[in-house]
C-alpha cells in the first residue's frame, strides 16, 4: 500500500512536470522498514496454484444441470455475441473470447481455447452451460436461469459456490487468484511460454466478472 501511495506521487509530479525531490535509497530504505515492521494481519496469506486436479475434484461437487453450478463452470464477464470460432494453421478448432478490457489492456484482446482431454475441457463447460441456461447473444455470457429470469454471474456468487464446493471435496480454501496462478502453472508445466496465462483458467473462470 505504501509503495502505491509513494509511486502514485511520484507520477503526479512526473505529470505535472515537478521535480521529485526524494532521495531513491532514502525511500527504499523506509519502504523496507515500513515491510519489516507491518503486523501479520496486514498481510495476505500465499495462494497456491489451482490445478487440473483440483478443477477436477471441484467439478465432482457441482450439479452441472443447475443452473448456477453451470454458469460456474464455464465463466467469463463478456457477451455471448463476443464468442466465437477459429482454425488454426494446423487445422486445429478454436474458441475465440473477445476481452472487452483486460488489466493490461483498457482496448481488450481476443483469448483462446481449444478442446482438452479431461475432466476440464472448457468446449464441453461452454456447451452445457449454453443448453441449461441459453443467454441471449447481448447478455452477460454466463448469465444464468434465477426466478425466471437471468442473473449475471458476480464474482461474489462464484466464489461462494466455488468455496462450497472445495468444502465438499476436503480442499482448503481457495483465494481467487489462485487460479491465474494455476494457469501459469500448468503452461509452465507444459513447456508453454505464454506471456497471457487466461487459456487454461477460462476453462473455470476468469475473476474478471462484476
Amino acid at each position: 500500500m505504501l509503495n502505491s501511495y509513494v509511486y502514485g506521487v511520484k507520477a503526479w509530479h512526473v505529470l505535472h512536470g515537478l521535480d521529485w525531490r526524494v532521495n531513491k535509497d532514502e525511500i527504499e530504505a523506509l519502504l523496507k522498514a515500513a515491510e519489516a515492521r507491518a503486523p501479520p494481519s496486514s498481510k495476505r496469506k500465499k495462494r497456491p496454484p489451482v490445478t487440473t486436479d483440483i478443477l477436477v475434484a471441484l467439478r465432482a461437487q457441482l450439479d452441472l444441470a443447475v443452473p448456477l453450478d453451470a454458469a460456474v463452470w464455464a465463466s467469463e464477464h463478456i457477451s455471448r455475441r463476443r464468442v466465437r470460432t477459429t482454425t488454426d494453421r494446423t487445422g486445429l478448432e478454436q474458441t475465440v473470447f473477445a476481452l472487452p478490457r483486460t488489466k493490461s489492456s483498457a482496448e481488450g484482446e481476443d483469448v483462446y481455447w481449444a478442446k482438452q482431454p479431461g475432466g476440464v475441457d472448457p468446449e464441453e463447460a461452454l456447451r452445457n452451460h449454453f443448453a441449461v441456461n441459453n443467454p441471449s447473444l447481448d447478455n452477460h455470457l454466463f448469465a444464468y436461469r434465477h426466478a425466471n429470469a437471468q442473473r449475471p454471474l458476480t464474482k461474489s456468487a462464484f466464489l461462494a459456490r466455488v468455496k462450497k464446493a472445495a468444502s465438499a471435496a476436503k480442499i482448503d480454501a481457495i483465494q481467487g487468484h489462485s487460479f491465474r496462478i494455476g494457469g501459469t502453472l500448468e503452461y509452465l508445466l507444459r513447456g508453454v511460454h505464454q506471456q497471457n496465462p487466461m487459456c487454461l483458467e477460462l476453462s473455470f473462470l476468469s475473476l474478471e466478472v462484476s
